[in-house]
């Protein structure tokens, strides 16, 4: 899954502070990846022009946000993902959605926060309770691999 802070964006107020939205003004963007992606920004009314290679892409602003190409939501940025679009247009998740997944003791903690929730008798309760004696098993074997058998 690609990670929104691994991809190329661009904002209204980096936009503005460099001054590509003035009138007539054409300025151009590096980045080191996806393998040196350059396009050139042009200031038109309401709005720039993304060129990239043949592709060109017409944005509109709003005062405080951008408007997404693809879906025409308001955004603050634009993603290049394959193609420039707002976050959930791009399919992009936060790193830190990721972060804990490999940490038992908190996927722990979220499965007996669940299951204080569930009726007791529910198949969710059943699925909840299969899943937590899987989660102990992998910290009982990693404590073992850490501090060997106690």
């Amino acid at each position: 899954m690609p990670l929104i802070e691994d991809q190329p964006r661009l904002s209204k107020g980096v936009l503005q502070g460099a001054g590509a939205l003035t009138q007539g003004v054409a300025m151009e963007w590096q980045w080191g990846r996806p393998a040196g992606l350059i396009i050139t920004t042009v200031a038109v009314p309401g709005g720039f022009l993304l060129r990239h290679a043949a592709e060109e892409v017409k944005v509109l602003t709003r005062p405080k946000w951008l408007v997404c190409p693809a879906c025409l939501r308001q955004c603050r940025y634009l993603l290049f993902y394959k193609r420039w679009c707002c976050r959930r247009c791009s399919g992009c998740q936060p790193r830190v959605w990721h972060r804990f997944r490999g940490v038992p003791f908190l996927r722990r903690q979220t499965i007996v926060r669940q299951m204080l929730n569930a009726p007791p008798s529910s198949l969710r309760a059943f699925e909840l309770r299969r899943r937590l004696h899987k989660v102990n098993r992998e910290i009982r074997k990693a404590m073992e691999r850490r501090y060997g058998k106690v």
